[in-house]
């Protein structure tokens, strides 16, 4: 008899395994489509907007971490 934790290891394995299989078989995105998306979201100020609040985030943290090393 298979434990109750051993069947829920198993049926997720089984869960990602079937899921990663459907995953694989669906059709890839047109390049060309991703490449203008990719190319209006620089455009347009969002991806300099974006990598600005990741910066001021990285900054906060480094500022609020760097002092607690030091003592």
């Amino acid at each position: 008899m298979i434990r109750p934790s051993h069947r829920l290891s198993i049926l997720l394995f089984v869960t990602l395994l079937l899921s990663s299989t459907v995953t694989l078989t669906k059709e890839p995105e047109n390049l060309h489509l991703a490449k203008q998306a990719a190319i209006f979201y620089h455009d347009s100020g969002e991806y300099d907007y974006d990598l600005g609040v990741v910066v001021q985030e990285a900054q906060t943290y480094l500022e609020e971490r760097i002092p607690q090393k030091r003592s």
